[in-house]
């Protein structure tokens, strides 16, 4: 009986790990607003964008000005671009679609998965950070980035190329503390996420569940009384 609580408590452990290590914060550093903007939306009037929020499979327009919806701020979310174009919108459904991504896209690279004939995807995530040094005074740090197309070439179909373009950081009272513009064209986002949260979120599941293998086999291996 005692064994089979403590299997049961291992895997309850291993359910809501992935929810906890979300909140857990690397030593050193501090919880920041994040906020993503897209300067140039008006720049491609024959295209209709869209964020896709990866694990929650949810779309949310892309509109001048307003800043993109990067969804509940787990970390293991990836936020790619998406871009259809506005005569076939309305027959794609209206926004990007949950089954023209595998359960596993947020693993692969984005556009190694056939998307309907004219909608392109970001080659990269939206960058946003969630967390920074606890020594920084930035409370609130807002993003710019450029869309571009890249042509189809023999290495990669047509995509989405993502530029940071500017950058503003804020204290906690509003006050500004920099300001960047014109970042490096090879600025490019990132889309690996953060190695330690991710050991967090893989690590604590695979050691609960080693431990209920573990009990399960010892269990039947040794003769019970």
């Amino acid at each position: 009986m005692r064994r089979n609580s403590l299997a049961l408590l291992l895997l309850a452990l291993s359910l809501v790990s992935v929810g906890a290590a979300a909140d857990v914060l690397v030593e050193g550093t501090k919880r920041i607003n994040s906020t993503v903007y897209v300067d140039n939306v008006a720049d491609h009037p024959g295209l209709a964008f869209f964020t896709f929020v990866t694990h929650l499979n949810y779309a949310a327009p892309i509109v001048p000005a307003k800043p993109l919806d990067i969804g509940n701020g787990n970390p293991m979310n990836r936020i790619y671009v998406v871009g259809i174009p506005r005569d076939r919108l309305q027959a794609l459904g209206g926004k990007p679609q949950p089954d023209w991504f595998p359960k596993s896209f947020h693993r692969s690279h984005p556009y190694r998965f056939p998307l309907p004939e004219g909608v392109l995807i970001s080659s990269t995530a939206v960058p946003y950070d969630r967390t920074i040094a606890l020594i920084d005074p930035t409370e609130h740090l807002i993003t710019h980035l450029a869309i571009s197309l890249e042509p189809a070439s023999a290495k990669a179909p047509a995509h989405l190329v993502l530029r940071e373009v500017g950058e503003e950081r804020f204290d906690n009272a509003g006050k500004i503390i920099s300001r960047k513009a014109g970042l490096a064209d090879d600025a490019q986002p990132s889309a690996d996420s953060d190695p330690t949260t991710e050991w967090l979120l893989l690590g604590v599941p695979l050691i609960a569940l080693g431990g209920i293998t573990f009990l399960a086999l010892r269990r039947r291996v040794i003769p019970q009384p």
